[in-house]
């Protein structure tokens, strides 16, 4: 056995739980409530309450008490693996384990027993009493976001606690990079943004309330073995193909892409396509106003392969390019500056030679100075003051108290994604796995929402972030051709970019 694995205690076990009931009151009156043994007890508890919902699951009744969080959490305090031990989990090897109950009389005593181990653990972990605390109230971004009372730090202490064995399963195994330098970041921005898609898409539009209540406190689990990404996320692999196929951005050959594929897009956004040649031919800029407006986020993920062969060029040239890849959707400067933003963003990301360099802020005030419309640099504003108040106690505050302020709760518009994405990104970003499923666990425009934030967190880290889960769950097609995509995109860079004759006739009837 290893050094760091913890002994259980032999118990004799009683039936009645009479014996082992006053054994549990002995140790916790016995217990000194510090932070170290208040972890314990929580992450004892989860474990005790994961076996009272489900004692016939054969994973519950399993502990491996070599598992990192375990060490860390529990066997650091040897009363609180013999109240596992009282409970019925005994040394076996590597593995705590508890016999699997299957008769149903017995499974009732049990659940009252454990029920009767959870209150007391409540018992123990309860905050002092408080002074009658004052409703909640609607928040202004000038006004705080503190917590509560002790109660809901305590709370909230558990419900990451319960985030973090989670995300310890999920990591347990993770590939190394499967590229190299800008290659690398390429890889790690579309899939990234693959994975965000794919998580989001399945809860697209339901509430966080909703998914919490089927998912639990992250959702991290793709709907089938193998996926597919959504045709939103395949503009970004059309447009890429286009650009690899021409060796540059040809309008022409790029809009009659993007028509061709017009039969696989979902209807709503088959209807957010304008014919091209009317726009062209048109007098005026009445019929410019696209309904695309409303749904315009989606387009977002179009740009993907822009910010990397465009690397070496200015932003004005990758802001032509741009136009010129988005004119047959968008016809809004506010939708033009959300794709145009998460293009600097992605851009600057990819430069930085070491992710651990990375400083949020002076990326932030970088990225504001770069907004071309005032809404943009409103959000963005507006983005930095509430970073700014995830200070001392108000660390632990859930991200809606936050977003809301951001985005609106169910279709979000692009400035309002993009803006929403970069609040997990910034928030989150130094460990990614846990930054990209809370994106998509906060409801709404989950698939755009988690497709922008998994494109930010592959620009900067590349790809050796992704759990194999994850990255396996992509349908090896899928896999192939984003990696064959990628590998291509990388050994293109142009180093400046005008606007199409075509467009320039348009003039002011162009966004931005």
């Amino acid at each position: 056995m290893e050094p760091n694995s913890p002994t259980a205690v032999p118990v004799t076990w009683d039936d009645t739980y009479t014996e082992q009931k006053r054994e549990i009151c002995s140790v916790l009156d016995a217990l000194d409530k510090t932070p170290v043994t208040t972890r314990a007890i929580q992450t004892v508890g989860f474990y005790i309450y994961n076996l009272r919902q489900q004692p016939e699951e054969a994973k519950f009744s399993t502990i491996n008490s070599l598992n990192k969080g375990f060490v860390e959490r529990v066997a650091v305090v040897p009363e609180a693996v013999k109240l596992l031990a009282l409970c019925g989990f005994v040394q076996q090897d590597t593995l705590l384990k508890r016999e699997i109950v299957h008769d149903k009389e017995t499974i009732i005593f049990m659940q009252d027993f454990l029920d009767f181990v959870l209150s007391k653990f409540q018992s123990f972990l309860a905050p002092p009493p408080q002074q009658e605390v004052k409703e909640d109230t609607e928040l202004s971004i000038e006004e705080g976001f503190g917590l509560d009372s002790t109660r809901e730090i305590y709370l909230a202490q558990l419900q990451q606690l319960k985030i973090d064995i989670l995300l310890e399963r999920l990591k347990e195994k993770i590939p190394t990079a499967i590229g190299a330098g800008v290659e690398d970041n390429i890889l790690g921005t579309f899939f990234g943004s693959a994975i965000g898609d794919i998580l989001g898409s399945q809860v697209q539009d339901w509430s966080e309330e909703l998914i919490k209540s089927k998912f639990g406190e992250l959702l991290t689990v793709f709907p089938e073995k193998e996926n597919t990404c959504s045709p939103i996320f395949g503009l970004s692999l059309l447009l890429s193909s286009s650009i690899i196929d021409k060796e540059y951005l040809d309008i022409d050959y790029t809009t009659k892409s993007y028509h061709a594929s017009i039969p696989n897009l979902p209807k709503i956004e088959q209807e957010a396509f304008s014919d091209l040649k009317t726009m062209l031919k048109s007098s005026n800029g009445s019929n410019l106003k696209s309904q695309v407006q409303s749904r315009d986020n989606v387009f977002c993920l179009l740009s993907l392969p822009l910010p990397f062969v465009f690397r070496e060029a200015s932003d004005n040239s990758l802001l032509a390019a741009l136009k010129t890849s988005l004119f047959p959707f968008w016809h809004d400067a506010e939708g033009m500056e959300g794709a145009y933003l998460l293009c600097i963003a992605l851009k600057e990301l990819s430069l930085l030679d070491n992710p651990f360099a990375f400083k949020p802020k002076e990326f932030l005030t970088a990225l504001t100075n770069s907004a071309r419309t005032p809404n943009g640099r409103t959000k963005l504003l507006a983005l930095t003051v509430l970073l700014e108040k995830l200070r001392g106690p108000n660390q632990n505050t859930q991200d809606s108290k936050f977003v809301r302020f951001l985005s609106s709760p169910l279709q979000c518009s692009s400035l309002e994604a993009v803006a929403t994405s970069l609040w997990f990104f910034l928030r989150y970003f130094k460990d990614p796995v846990e930054c990209l499923s809370r994106a998509v666990t906060g409801g709404g425009d989950a698939g755009v929402i988690g497709g922008i934030t998994g494109a930010l967190l592959g620009s900067l880290h590349g790809t050796s972030w992704i759990p194999s889960y994850w990255f396996e769950g992509i349908a090896q097609g899928e896999r192939e051709k984003i990696t064959l995509t990628c590998k291509k995109l990388s050994q293109l860079s142009f180093l400046g970019f005008t606007l199409p004759l075509e467009l320039q006739r348009q003039g002011s009837n162009l966004p931005m």
